[in-house]
């Protein structure tokens, strides 16, 4: 036996081939989610521009009177809108004084909407 061979074994070319797999499959599967994670972060900026949006033309709306329009669904969106009555002023003259914040989570695949609302008197 020549102990002496060059060039490489089928064992190393298989296994040289079995990593070079790996390696392509998880740098397909990395790129796939960084698609996926780049397309959600585009969809939510669009849908935050859209609903800022609606929300300058709804409380325009509300200023002046007019009865609350809903807008069409944009392609790929849909628009809900909600008014909610705050407790009245002890005092009508004093001017209204409060800060809302609201959020979009799901529970069970359901998004809901949370809003806090935090009002302070004189």
């Amino acid at each position: 036996m020549n102990l002496n061979q060059e060039g490489l074994s089928l064992i190393e070319v298989l296994a040289t081939l079995v990593i070079i797999g790996i390696v392509f499959t998880l740098l397909f599967q990395s790129t796939d989610f960084l698609s996926t994670a780049t397309s959600l972060h585009d969809h939510k900026k669009e849908a935050a521009q859209i609903a800022e949006q609606v929300l300058k033309e709804a409380l325009e709306q509300q200023k002046e009177g007019i009865p609350q329009r809903i807008p069409e669904n944009i392609e790929g969106y849909s628009i809900d809108i909600s008014v909610t009555k705050l407790a009245e002023p002890s005092n009508p003259r004093t001017p209204q004084r409060h800060v809302s914040l609201s959020g979009v989570f799901s529970d069970e695949q359901t998004p809901k909407i949370l809003t806090v609302t935090v009002s302070w008197g004189e």
